[in-house]
C-alpha cells in the first residue's frame, strides 16, 4: 500500500464510513515490546541458513516520504539484533521501493515500486551472510502492479496484482499469465500444504474476502470473509493474516504517526473457514500492521509506516 493520492482516494470513497466491530483476542499475547528498524517494515520473511542459524528479512520503505532509498534488514533469531542489509545491484536504481518479498533456496525476491511508485520489477537477490547480492531483475512482460509474492523456486513465482480489478499472476519460463481475475485489489498471497494438499490463498482488500485457488488452474473459491486483509504467513503450522478494521484511522495514521489505527492479527483455518484474533491492538502498540509471523511462540508483527517491528509474547 503506498500513499498517493490516487490510493487514499479508492480507500477514502470505499471504506472510510464502513465500520467493523473490533474483536476480543482469543491469543494470550498481552507483553510485547518495539525492534526499531527504517520506516515502513511492511512485509517479513523467515529465513534459515545453510548453518541452521534464523533471521527475519524485512523490507522497509518510509511511504511518508517517496524520495527516501529503502531497504532491506535482517533480525537475528533468537536474540532479536536488527541490522540493514547491505545490496549489491547489478546497476544501482535511483530509486528502490520494496514491498512484498519472498524466500526459497538461496534466493529473496523483492517486488520493487519505482518512478514514483508507477512502476514495477520484481528483483531476485542471492542471500549472502552479509549481503544480498542482485543476479536478476523482472520486469519485461511483468503484468498489473505487483504488491506481494510467493516465490515457489528460482524461476518460477506467483504474486498478487493490486490494481483495482486485482487477479493472481503466475511466472514460469519466462512467461507471465494471470491464473484468476477479478478479485479486486489482490492484496496478500501465498501457496501451502495443509495436510499434504498445497494449494494458493489470497486475500481481496476490496471484496473483503480470502479466496484458495490452484496454483496451476487459477480455480478458486471463497473461503471466509475478512475486512482490510493484508499478507499471509505461515510457520509453525500456524496460517496469519493480518487485518485493517478502521480505514479512516487508518488513513489519519498513514498521514501522521500521532494518529493511530487498530490492529488485529487472524489465525485461520481455511478448511472449516474460521478465523480467530490471535492479537489486538487499538494502536497504542502498534499501527496499520501488515504482517505477522509466529516464531519459537513470539508474534513478530510488521506494519506499513512507522520505524519498528513489534514483538508479542
Amino acid at each position: 500500500m503506498n500513499v498517493n493520492q490516487s490510493f487514499l482516494l479508492i480507500v477514502v470513497s470505499m471504506w472510510l464510513f464502513a465500520c467493523v466491530r473490533i474483536p476480543q483476542p482469543t491469543g494470550s499475547f498481552t507483553a510485547g515490546h518495539k525492534v526499531q528498524v527504517a520506516p515502513g517494515p511492511e512485509d517479513l520473511q523467515l529465513y534459515t541458513y545453510p548453518d541452521s542459524s534464523q533471521v527475519l528479512f524485512i523490507s522497509c520503505d518510509d511511504r511518508r516520504n517517496e524520495a527516501t532509498f529503502g531497504s532491506i534488514w535482517s533480525l537475528a533469531l533468537p536474540n532479536q539484533t536488527a541490522q540493514p542489509m547491505p545490496l549489491k545491484f547489478i546497476h544501482t536504481p535511483r530509486e528502490f521501493h520494496p514491498h512484498g518479498i519472498s524466500a526459497v533456496d538461496s534466493f529473496l525476491f523483492v517486488i520493487d515500486h519505482f518512478e514514483s511508485y508507477k512502476k514495477s520489477c520484481i528483483r531476485r537477490f542471492i542471500i549472502r551472510k552479509d549481503s544480498l547480492l542482485e543476479d536478476t531483475v523482472f520486469m519485461h512482460g511483468l503484468i498489473g502492479y505487483p504488491n506481494d509474492m510467493r516465490a515457489l523456486s528460482r524461476d518460477k513465482f506467483i504474486y498478487a496484482d493490486y490494481s483495482f480489478k486485482g487477479s493472481v499472476v503466475r511466472y514460469e519460463e519466462g512467461i507471465y499469465y494471470r491464473l484468476t481475475k477479478s478479485i479486486r485489489m489482490a492484496n496478500g498471497i501465498d501457496s501451502i500444504a495443509i495436510d499434504g494438499y498445497p494449494f494458493g490463498i489470497v486475500s481481496s482488500t476490496y471484496g473483503k474476502k480470502i479466496y484458495r485457488f490452484d496454483t496451476q488452474t487459477g480455480q478458486r473459491y471463497k473461503i471466509m470473509k475478512v475486512k482490510g486483509g493484508d499478507n499471509f504467513t505461515y510457520n509453525e503450522g500456524k496460517l496469519l493474516v493480518t487485518g485493517h478494521l478502521r480505514f479512516g484511522k487508518f488513513i489519519r495514521h498513514a498521514k501522521k504517526s500521532k494518529h493511530k489505527a487498530p490492529t488485529v492479527v487472524y489465525e485461520l483455518d481455511v478448511l472449516n473457514g474460521k478465523k480467530f484474533p490471535l492479537f489486538v491492538d487499538d494502536g497504542t502498540k502498534i499501527s496499520g500492521a501488515s504482517v505477522a509471523i509466529m516464531v519459537n511462540g513470539k508474534l513478530y508483527i510488521g506494519q506499513i509506516f512507522d520505524d519498528f517491528i513489534w514483538v508479542a509474547y
